[in-house]
């Protein structure tokens, strides 16, 4: 090292050393801080000890000293003297960002049906590797980071900094658990914050079966007794959602994941399933009733572990007459028409 320059790190140096005095002198950078000489005024020839306050700025300062003897009967300008430059290195400033949640504070997770987060940026300044101060942000830029950033939206809050973090509503889509990363960028460096949304989980809310006649004999309850109309059965379903959705009963339309499987079930096994017409639909019969009683009987749905079943009742053969009228086939009950068909 030149033995007329010396060179001071950033941080604070301010000894207490015994048999020494401690003189202050003003860096006069624009700031109070001081070097500090420690001499021994006293002493001829001697080690001179500096320090100084530390250096706040990211800029190094340079002071010079003059150390000059203070011989009797010498001018200041017949005295010795050495001169000393002296530089003190810049300050090593370094910034840790964060993103905390303002409202609500404790938020960590968005429900299936979406909602809003206030979120506010900070950072914490630390100089020579060690904390000073913390500020919030004023001009952060938030933008959303994660893959699964769909429905993600900024809405502006009335806090400077701050920003509102929308996340939509599922609706009646199916997702599972995702995660939401808001990233702030700023001069200081940028941060993340992750949230959860909650997964959008389908369940099912209602089953019905829906039938129709062909040809149109009688009604469901009132099946004629010769067995030649055919039942066709639509399984119906509605669907609740974790986002709070409800659907309207619709044609089920996902037995490639989850089968519909039908069943006929009577006492005396006279009414049949004939063939599944596709995913949601199948067709019955009775066979034909040749007895005096009517007969009871159901069809069966079994869909995604939930069972729904319709009833339906054969008449009995005596109870059953078919006549022909204005070219019209009449079938009747008890001497009351059922139903028309024409010819």
């Amino acid at each position: 090292m030149d033995k007329n320059k010396v060179i001071l790190n950033s941080e604070m140096a301010d000894i207490n050393l015994e048999g020494y005095t401690k003189i202050s002198i003003p860096w006069e950078d624009g700031t109070n801080n001081n070097i500090y000489a420690y001499i021994k005024p006293d002493t001829s020839s001697q080690v001179v000890y500096l320090g100084s306050d530390a250096n706040l700025n990211e800029q190094s300062r340079t002071k010079t000293l003059v150390f000059r003897t203070t011989a009797p009967g010498l001018t200041i300008g017949e005295q010795s003297q050495a001169i000393l430059g002296v530089t003190q290195l810049e300050a090593s400033y370094s910034y840790e960002v964060y993103i905390l949640t303002i409202n609500p504070s404790e938020f960590t997770e968005f429900n299936a049906s979406g909602g809003t987060v206030e979120i506010g940026t900070y950072v914490d300044i630390f100089i020579n590797g060690k904390y000073s101060s913390s500020r919030k942000v004023d001009n952060p830029v938030y933008e959303p980071v994660s893959s699964g950033s769909d429905g993600v939206s900024f809405l502006p809050s009335e806090v400077k900094g701050n920003t509102i973090v929308q996340v939509a509503n599922t609706g009646t889509t199916v997702t599972l658990e995702r995660s939401v990363t808001i990233r702030a960028t700023t001069t200081y460096g940028s941060a993340d914050i992750t949230f959860k949304q909650q997964a959008n989980v389908q369940s099912l809310n209602s089953l019905e079966i829906r039938t129709g006649l062909f040809p149109l004999h009688g009604t469901l309850s009132e099946m004629p007794a010769d067995g030649d109309t055919t039942i066709i059965a639509v399984a119906y379903a509605s669907y609740s959602y974790t986002s709070g959705e409800v659907t309207s009963l619709a044609p089920i339309e996902d037995t490639n994941v989850y089968p519909v499987t039908w069943d006929a079930i009577s006492s005396s096994n006279g009414l049949y399933k004939i063939t599944d017409l596709s995913g949601n639909s199948a067709s019955f019969k009775w066979y034909e009733n040749l007895e005096d009683n009517p007969r009871n009987g159901s069809i069966e749905i079994h869909y995604r572990e939930e069972v729904y079943s319709i009833n339906t009742t054969q008449l009995a053969y005596l109870n059953v007459r078919v006549g022909l009228y204005n070219n019209k086939r009449a079938y009747y009950t008890g001497g009351i028409i059922a139903s028309f068909l024409i010819e």
